[in-house]
C-alpha cells in the first residue's frame, strides 16, 4: 500500500513516530479497549476481540503492560 518494504516502513514508522509498529499497533488498541470499558456492558473477552486482541490473555498481558493496571469494565 506505502510502496515500501516491511523493513523500510518500519523505519519509516519508528522515525516519524519514534515508535516501533508493534507496540504502537498494540496501544491503539488498549485505548480502544479502555473507551469499550468505560461504555459498553459486553464481557472482557468481546472486548478484546473487538480490539483485534486474538486472545483474552494476550489482551490482559497489553492492557497490563500500558495501563498498569488490570481491565475492569466501568473502569474509569
Amino acid at each position: 500500500m506505502t510502496g515500501l518494504s516491511p523493513a523500510a516502513f518500519g523505519h519509516f514508522f519508528h522515525k516519524r513516530t519514534g515508535k516501533t509498529f508493534a507496540p504502537y499497533v498494540a496501544e491503539v488498541r488498549s485505548g480502544k479497549a479502555c473507551r469499550h470499558l468505560m461504555e459498553a456492558d459486553a464481557r472482557i473477552l468481546e472486548l478484546a476481540f473487538a480490539c483485534s486482541f486474538n486472545n483474552r490473555s494476550n489482551f490482559n498481558r497489553h492492557f497490563l503492560k500500558l495501563k498498569r493496571m488490570a481491565p475492569e469494565l466501568g473502569a474509569s
